[in-house]
């Protein structure tokens, strides 16, 4: 595929990625998973089109240091370490 066609298809993908945030139905960060862009990129490009947020990368970043927070430790890390110590104790034993 030539170049252009390529840049093409990833301006369309990007269109309307930033289309289905403006409307409500994709996240900044889901949108930015899908055009296969960071955060902070997906949030220049948005802005860039004229669509403004009231989140800002900080604030962003806040809300998945929370979240990792929250979830740690899981129920799965605890297992692995008490599978972890289990398998050591076999070793040694």
């Amino acid at each position: 595929m030539s170049r252009s066609k390529c840049s093409l298809k990833k301006s369309l993908k990007l269109g309307r990625v930033a289309d289905s945030y403006k409307k409500g139905k994709a996240s900044i960060d889901k949108a930015a998973k899908v055009a296969g862009l960071t955060v902070s990129e997906m949030m220049e490009t948005v802005a860039a089109r004229g669509m403004k947020s009231d989140e800002t990368v900080e604030d962003y970043r806040q809300g998945v240091r929370a979240l990792l927070k929250k979830s740690t430790p899981s129920a799965f890390s605890r297992r692995s370490c008490s599978f972890r110590q289990n398998r050591f104790k076999q070793v040694d034993g």
